[in-house]
């Protein structure tokens, strides 16, 4: 994969957990297009093993790895076990790669022309379309049309043109040959299109500055041919139409991981129109990727700094997206049989099934709070400073809070880079989830089963890091599904001017009311909802702890103190154990901590911390350590501590 530990070009990685090994310096050297032997120490071919050939345990065929041997010739490692390389490894003293044809990537003549006939892409007979509201507007449909003329075709044509993309330039001229900024560029919170000039200038910055010229070449002959084989075939892995997860509705959509790659390589691709009414432009995200190709202009009211800033922080999130499309193209098979049988391109990926499940409260639940009769349990929550969300268990099976936008995946394809946008590029099949979802609603959440995560990272926003290879260890069910699951909800906004309304008994209920919509259990009696039952989860892993943490307490605003109260009563009422993270706020911790053994110690129910929430009246303007959650975790431990006193006394 594309990473500083990358193995070579066109090497697995992935197929077995030592396999992740970081490669040495001498690794890095070795290109798979670089015809010509290198010449490496015993030392430095040792190292090399261990992060290069190693990974060709289940190389695709096209690749030849020879070893020269001092006395013996040449030696060839096609297939070969790791042990039976390995045991030769002291006697090699020169490795040479050669290039071969890669399957499914076209043989190329003299003058590297392309077969047109063997261009894919074409609807097959069983292909049905849907364009309508109800349904995702497909490239390849043939109602996706500019002036009258199908737009699919011209995605054909400039991304199978008569000879190969070998370099930026011509990725840009493909690219454009079919994507219009004015009609793709639409804001989720504005309808207005913008007419700036496309010139994918941090995408070039990215392959022609960031990325070593063994990543770029293999990038080019390697990645992207097989992404837009991939993406070319839509019609054939995508013939079924596509439900979208209307507001208001509760629904399912269930796609394989094949049919995530492939929406994925049309997103980064930009195939995906936009003919969107004023309305859908608003409440649905945007999924093609230009915005994170662009750059923010110097002129941004923050400065040249601040753009350079994001520019650099979006291409660390195209290194983990690259990563993801090198990792998935290496399990990818195009011969003819698999081309006949769109499911044996990847039989692997085409039987793991995920899930999106969008969630809804049976009714307004905020009058049932105040008599809510659970109690807090001292085994019902694990509070820590350190750790993060997908890495506090390490089962994986945990169900991980997504601190969301509303507008599902906020700025993960622009320029957000903080929870949200950091949990998706880890796991980019769940940027598929703004494909389908629309606007959350106050008692609305979405709940997504078995993504893969592909990336390890460093850093937080602009120190946010790539840090390479990660595998996923996580259980899996029957079909094959990873257990992993994330549980989108977003917080309310408040600004610095309106830090205080968040205390608001209208505000309490309704954060209340959508924790509540994430944390409760599938076919729990508060949500509408119904899960397939050959796709549901294990009855072990129904009810699993949430790992969470400060919800809504970054550029929201939110007060930490208040929105972990919030989410300890939505964990007691829907039964569920909090694994709560206060990334490095020691004083939090032990707040918390405190105010939870005196609810256990008290014997306090939910509806009685509920009615006292409602008898807060903060005098603080202001958040911080003098502010309302300084005022607010005195007065419940007052409360709490001291003899009986009613609502009214309080």
């Amino acid at each position: 994969a594309l990473s500083p530990e990358s193995p070579v070009a066109g090497a697995s990685v992935g197929s077995e957990p030592e396999d992740q090994a970081s490669s040495s310096s001498a690794a890095h050297q070795l290109s798979f297009r670089d015809p010509s032997a290198q010449q490496l120490t015993a030392q430095e071919l040792d190292e090399a093993w261990g992060g290069v050939p190693k990974g060709l345990v289940s190389q695709p065929q096209g690749l030849s790895f020879i070893a020269k041997a001092k006395d013996s010739g040449a030696v060839e490692y096609v297939g070969a076990s790791r042990a039976a390389r390995r045991s030769s490894t002291p006697e090699v003293e020169t490795l040479k790669i050669e290039e071969t044809i890669l399957p499914g990537v076209e043989r190329l003549d003299e003058r590297g022309a392309m077969a047109l006939s063997d261009r894919p892409g074409v609807r097959p007979p069983h292909y049905t379309d849907r364009w309508d509201e109800d349904h995702v507007r497909l490239p390849c449909s043939p109602r996706n049309t500019r002036n009258g003329a199908p737009r699919w075709e011209k995605i054909r044509e400039s991304l199978w043109p008569r000879r190969r993309i070998r370099s930026f330039a011509d990725l840009q001229t493909a690219v454009l040959g079919y994507f219009s900024v004015k009609t793709s560029v639409r804001s989720a919170f504005s309808s207005k299109s913008t007419s700036s000039t496309t010139t994918f200038k941090n995408l070039e910055i990215f392959l022609e500055q960031d990325l070593r010229i063994e990543q770029r070449n293999a990038f080019f002959e390697y990645t992207l041919p097989h992404m837009i084989r991939l993406a070319l075939l839509l019609p054939d892995i995508c013939p079924e139409p596509i439900p979208l997860l209307k507001s208001g509705v509760a629904s399912e959509v269930h796609l394989n991981a094949l049919q995530l790659a492939c929406l994925l390589a049309n997103a980064f691709l930009c195939t995906f129109p936009s003919s969107m009414t004023r309305d859908e432009a608003v409440s649905f995200p945007s999924i093609n990727f230009n915005r994170l190709f662009e750059m923010t202009s110097p002129n941004h009211s923050r400065g040249r700094q601040y753009a350079e800033e994001k520019a650099a922080q979006n291409r660390e999130k195209l290194r983990c997206l690259v990563h993801y499309f090198t990792r998935i193209t290496e399990r990818l098979n195009f011969s003819p049989e698999a081309l006949a049988k769109p499911s044996l391109i990847s039989t692997e990926l085409s039987s793991r099934m995920v899930s999106f499940i969008r969630r809804i409260l049976q009714k307004d639940n905020t009058w049932e709070w105040a008599a809510s009769p659970e109690e807090f349990a001292a085994d019902k929550l694990e509070i820590r400073a350190d750790g993060t969300i997908e890495d506090i268990d390490s089962s994986g099976e945990s169900w991980q809070a997504d601190f969301a936008n509303c507008v599902i995946g906020g700025g993960v394809l622009s320029n957000g880079c903080v929870q949200e946008e950091i949990r998706f590029v880890l796991s980019p099949e769940l940027i598929v989830s703004r494909l389908l979802t629309e606007r959350l609603g106050d008692h609305e959440s979405l709940l997504m089963i078995g993504t893969e995560r592909f990336c390890n990272y460093e850093g937080y926003a602009s120190t946010f890091k790539f840090a390479g290879n990660h595998v996923d260890r996580c259980r899996r069910d029957s079909t094959g599904r990873f257990l992993t699951v994330v549980v989108a909800y977003d917080a309310l906004y408040f600004g610095r001017d309106k830090y205080t309304r968040q205390f608001k008994k209208e505000k309490v209920g309704r954060e209340l009311d959508k924790a509540l919509c994430a944390f409760a259990p599938p076919s729990s009696v508060f949500l509408k909802e119904v899960i397939l039952r050959n796709l549901s989860l294990p009855m072990d892993l129904a009810s699993p702890p949430i790992a969470t943490g400060n919800w809504g307490c970054g550029a929201f605003n939110g007060d930490p103190f208040l929105k972990a109260v919030i989410q300890i009563l939505a964990a007691a009422k829907s039964g569920r154990s909090l694994m709560y993270l206060t990334f490095g706020d020691e004083s939090l911790t032990k707040d918390i901590k405190e105010f939870y053994s005196l609810l256990v110690l008290k014997k306090q129910t939910v509806g009685d911390v509920y009615r006292a929430l409602t008898c807060f009246r903060p005098y603080s303007t202001g958040g911080g350590p003098d502010g309302a959650g300084v005022e607010l975790k005195n007065f419940l431990r007052q409360r709490f501590a001291s003899e009986d006193l009613d609502d009214e006394e309080w």
